[in-house]
């Protein structure tokens, strides 16, 4: 699996850390900021075109559910993807 190669290069702790200090996860439960990233970044790697409503089915995968082991929950909402994306600042 080429998306496990290029996760095990990015440490879980930086994600933590990158989470905390830009303050992205203060009002969020369910969906944590190192989730959406491996989303994003899985849905890069495996899908050609890409928009909110793949990412949601993508989560729903098997391949995904076996990357996301410390983040389980069987289902999320486009919108719900849309509204942590856009709290996450690029800068």
């Amino acid at each position: 699996m080429f998306l496990d190669k290029v996760l095990s290069l990015i440490p879980s702790d930086m994600l933590v850390e990158l989470a905390a200090e830009t303050e992205v996860d203060i009002f969020s439960k369910k969906l944590q900021a190192e989730v959406i990233f491996k989303l994003l970044l899985h849905c890069l790697i495996s899908h050609k075109d890409n928009s909110l409503r793949t990412m949601e089915s993508a989560y729903e995968t098997l391949l995904f559910a076996s990357i996301n082991q410390n983040f389980q929950k069987k289902s999320i909402r486009y919108n719900s993807i849309s509204k942590r994306l856009s709290d996450i600042n690029p800068a």
